[in-house]
């Protein structure tokens, strides 16, 4: 059991929240070309080799390659309004960077203080250090549909819920059995705003790790 969740929060990662800023589905966001992207679990605090400074800037690499992965992503032609699709994005940017960090022990956990900030933050680091630990390491790609974006507070925070298709995620060569917990796709809500300094940027601020399934 302990191996099947820590796949649901680096691999994966709900509750759905009532009310969406669109009433219209913005469809499936992939965060990578040919495959999707994006990962997360609850595990048990784990003291990581590194301390995360999350304000700390973002190394230039993990930058780079989650605007990448947020730019070769699916257009969200139904979210017209700019900060809940820049909401809607850093959720994607966020599973990009969370498979990475579970594809490749070298890449250091500080490089989340690129999409997160506060307990979405700690909690992650807790996620792949405890897998760290065991050596275990991910194959696959996470695919995120948003599924729904609800306005908070106008231009500062959100509420965004997707679906999570984990079909491709495996460890260490083995597909997890996910049967109890409803299957492959797992549906959650992430609390996101808008930067200290910029709200031009936003950053996932809460990870529940709360998970139903949700319809293919």
């Amino acid at each position: 059991m302990r191996r099947l969740m820590s796949v649901m929060a680096a691999t994966v990662l709900a509750a759905t929240v009532a009310g969406c800023g669109s009433g219209d589905d913005p469809g499936p966001v992939s965060t990578s070309g040919d495959s999707a992207a994006e990962t997360s679990v609850a595990a048990p605090p784990a003291t990581p080799d590194d301390d995360v400074e999350t304000t700390a800037p973002p190394a230039a690499d993990a930058t780079e390659d989650a605007a990448a992965a947020t730019a070769a992503a699916p257009s969200l032609p139904a979210l017209e309004d700019a900060d809940q699709r820049a909401a809607a994005e850093a959720v994607v940017s966020f599973w990009a960077l969370r498979d990475r960090l579970s594809q490749d022990p070298e890449i250091k956990v500080q490089e989340l203080a690129s999409v997160a900030r506060g307990q979405a933050v700690s909690q992650t680091v807790s996620t792949i250090q405890a897998q760290r630990d065991e050596k275990s390491v991910q194959g696959g790609d996470t695919v995120v549909t948003v599924e729904a974006v609800e306005t908070v507070v106008e231009g500062e925070r959100y509420a965004v819920t997707v679906c999570l298709d984990l079909t491709d995620v495996e460890f260490d060569g083995e597909k997890p059995d996910r049967s109890d917990l409803g299957g492959d796709l797992q549906r959650i809500t992430y609390a996101v705003q808008s930067g200290a300094t910029s709200q031009d940027q936003f950053f996932v601020t809460e990870d529940p790790m709360e998970y139903e399934p949700c319809a293919p």
